[in-house]
């Protein structure tokens, strides 16, 4: 063999190591790239699903898009609306800001509302559930004359529950995704109660009777304890609402509160003013909260 075919075939088994190399390579970045994809769909994914999941223990009829866009008119309308008024770059953006935080605050307000409005009626409807089922109704068939007398949004998830029963679900796991849905301690008791009844027996007209004193029980308790804090929480709502107030008068009567505001040094004043503002609501609404 010729030093030059020696050559010739270093060179081609070179040739095509430094190929498998870059074959290689090629193939480990493509799925690194798809991996990041896939992360980046799971974490979109997740993100929609926990809209959705909010808007719905809200009672709010919006798909996650919609949400979003109306989110995003809330903030751009305040700032092209400073703009047509002569404003600057640094009042439309304050605007803007104050613009966007206004529907995630109004989902959050009607979220807990609609939660604290469900636990309320759940306590007077499970006497009903235990009269039907002692009338020889099932479950679900109790549940259906029962969501028909209620208002929302014990109504509308009630009948969630019996068409996901009636397509194939069994009744504790729809109770207790009902139950994570709203987020209500008592339902989950319900569901537990349900479950355990599935698998020991026993007479679930006694179980939901015993389970619903327990239920208006704790609601009686909690209409106690609101009426116990209403002044506590009074004085957390003015004491969160009179800073705001005070800034916005600030900024309607003086130049110099104005342009300092405005500033470049002004604008993080006002983030750590609303952060600690809103640490304070936090802490004054947790000691206001005993159940």
């Amino acid at each position: 063999m010729s030093i030059f075919e020696v050559v010739l075939i270093s060179a081609l088994v070179s040739l095509g190591v430094v190929l498998l190399l870059i074959s290689r390579g090629m193939r480990i970045r493509f799925r690194a790239r798809e991996e990041v994809a896939h992360r980046r769909s799971l974490s979109l994914d997740g993100l929609v699903s926990r809209v959705k999941e909010v808007t719905d223990q809200a009672g709010i009829d919006l798909l996650p898009r919609e949400v979003v866009l109306i989110g995003a008119l809330t903030g751009v309308v305040p700032f092209f609306a400073c703009q047509a008024l002569g404003l600057g770059m640094s009042e439309s953006l304050v605007a803007a800001l104050f613009g966007v935080m206004i529907v995630p605050l109004w989902i959050m307000m009607k979220r807990r509302r609609n939660i604290a409005r469900f636990e309320d009626h759940l306590g007077n409807a499970m006497p009903l559930i235990a009269a039907n089922l002692r009338a020889g109704l099932t479950l679900r068939q109790a549940l259906i004359p029962v969501a028909e007398n209620m208002g929302e949004p014990l109504k509308s998830e009630f009948f969630r529950l019996v068409e996901e029963v009636s397509s194939g679900a069994s009744m504790p796991k729809a109770l207790d995704d009902l139950a994570k849905r709203v987020k209500s301690d008592d339902l989950r008791l319900f569901a537990t109660a349900v479950s355990i009844q599935s698998v020991q027996g026993g007479s679930i007209a006694d179980i939901t009777e015993q389970v619903g004193a327990t239920v208006r029980t704790r609601s009686e308790m909690r209409q106690f304890v609101k009426s116990k804090t209403s002044m506590a929480k009074t004085s957390t709502t003015i004491m969160t609402i009179i800073p705001v107030v005070i800034f916005f008068a600030l900024m309607g009567i003086s130049q110099v509160h104005r342009d300092f505001y405005l500033s470049a040094d002004g604008l993080p004043v006002i983030l750590l003013c609303l952060f600690m503002d809103g640490a304070g609501l936090l802490v004054l609404s947790k000691m206001g909260k005993i159940v």
